[in-house]
């Protein structure tokens, strides 16, 4: 009898373990830090390794030795070009994570801010489950920087920008993605599209600077949208319209690995001819 309660406790101890790691993977929002700003954690755990991004509003921040013990979870995030590092000590109960955070900072003018990373902001708060969570472009989350010698452009030729691509993917809550896309090209001209995103298919409305300053000064915006569908966890198809005509049907696939990001892009004329195709390849920012 002692032997079987013996084992009995050692496997209850064991599934109890096993379901506090695996119990932290997902996506996960506090508006501790103001309720019209929420922060979003995005954790994947393998064993006893955490790995994943804090966003907020349109910053994506990789955290850095991410642990696991039981239903505890430890990791950081060093922010302000390394003025600040917070330290995340987080206890797991059902739907909710009870985090506290420290703040180290290397001079005065690292010492602000109230938010997630500030000096000044809550040190203890509490995230919980986001179940509308987009989780279809969790392997796209984070930043990416264009690698235009490994791209290819046809007809071409490759572009010579003096700022290459970056790009960025973030969770905004609600099932909605947001994309940053911001470049400079070889003239000097800036490029910048935003858009905020369901994977459903339907056609979500996209601005760049010219739209976003039509905007501003109370101008009609271009009609231009992207529809978003997912192909599988690793892998988007999107498409982009002008004016309400299609230009653009890409495919974009994150390696298995999740550093590289390889997007295979038809370009289309006002006809919806097919006029090229870019391989673009970019570089997971760590």
């Amino acid at each position: 009898m002692k032997k079987t309660i013996m084992v009995v406790a050692v496997c209850l101890c064991a599934v109890t373990l096993s379901y506090g790691q695996s119990g932290f993977s997902g996506t996960w929002v506090t508006t501790d830090f103001g309720t019209t700003d929420p922060h979003y954690l995005d954790l994947k755990v393998e064993g006893t390794k955490a790995t994943g991004t804090i966003s907020r509003r349109l910053d994506v921040d990789a955290i850095s030795e991410g642990l696991i013990n039981g239903s505890t979870v430890t990791f950081k995030v060093t922010v302000a070009n390394g003025g600040r590092i917070n330290s995340y000590t987080g206890k797991l109960n059902g739907n909710t994570i009870a985090f506290t955070r420290t703040v180290k900072v290397r001079d005065e003018v690292a010492n602000a801010g109230a938010g997630i990373y500030g000096a000044s902001g809550p040190m203890q708060f509490t995230a919980k489950r986001d179940t509308a969570a987009d989780t279809a472009m969790k392997a796209f989350y984070g930043n990416w920087k264009a690698n235009i010698a490994k791209s290819k452009y046809t007809p071409g030729p490759a572009p010579n920008p003096v700022s290459p691509q970056v790009r960025q993917y973030a969770v905004r809550g609600n099932g909605m993605v947001a994309s940053i896309y911001v470049g400079v090209n070889e003239l000097g001209s800036p490029n910048v599209t935003v858009s905020t995103a369901k994977t459903d298919g339907k056609d979500y409305p996209v601005h760049n600077q010219g739209t976003l300053a039509g905007v501003i000064a109370g101008e009609k915006p271009i009609t231009n949208t992207i529809a978003i569908k997912t192909v599988d966890p690793r892998t988007i198809e999107v498409t982009t319209k002008a004016n309400n005509a299609v230009s653009g049907v890409s495919t974009l696939t994150v390696s298995a690995d999740g550093k590289t990001l390889t997007e295979t892009a038809k370009l289309l004329d006002t006809t919806g001819k097919q006029i090229g195709t870019n391989v673009l390849v970019f570089d997971r920012i760590p």
